[in-house]
């Protein structure tokens, strides 16, 4: 996985709207500011997703201040069924912390490559039945200028806590943007 703090050009997200929890309007670039863990899942999942987002809970309740400055923001990859409504009662059970954004699948696929995450609808059982939506399990930690800066695969919750505090530990002079991002 890539590390906060590599050598390397960071890859700036382009901006983009979907609609939170609260069937607002929600820009991307509003996370700004500070970091941002970013997940790509479904409020039908019947694993990664709970599990992925307690652990984003317990890693951004760290008793490090700076690790309690990361957002979490799960980007559903179905849209479908995953109305505004169906976001602010599967993350209710979590941490007010967490926002949701949901949208139309064609748009969070454009999105999604952005990271990269994947993520595809499968098919159901019996015609109009439930189905699963496959997707990648990654974590994406967004610095306060909108850039990818590490990506996480079942990476412990200490390592992404180091992770963020060293994120929130740049100066704003390096964390701040020169130019508007679009």
């Amino acid at each position: 996985s890539v590390r906060a703090g590599d050598a390397q050009p960071y890859k700036t997200i382009d901006d983009f709207e979907l609609t939170d929890q609260d069937g607002v309007p929600f820009r991307f670039s509003q996370l700004r500011g500070k970091p941002a863990l970013v997940f790509f899942g479904f409020t039908h999942c019947p694993d990664v997703c709970p599990a992925t987002l307690a652990k984003l809970v317990v890693v951004t309740n760290a008793a490090d201040p700076k690790a309690d400055s990361a957002t979490i923001a799960m980007i559903s990859v179905d849209g479908d069924r995953d109305t505004p409504a169906a976001m602010k009662a599967y993350l209710a059970q979590l941490s007010s912390r967490c926002i949701g954004l949901t949208g139309d699948p064609l748009a969070v696929r454009k999105i999604a490559a952005q990271f990269p995450a994947v993520f595809f609808k499968g098919l159901p059982e019996k015609p109009g039945g439930p189905y699963a939506v496959e997707h990648t399990s990654q974590v994406y930690l967004i610095d306060r200028r909108g850039r990818l800066r590490a990506t996480f695969f079942n990476e412990s919750i200490d390592a992404m806590r180091r992770a963020i505090a060293a994120l929130s530990n740049e100066s704003q002079e390096t964390a701040e943007p020169t130019a508007p991002v679009r």
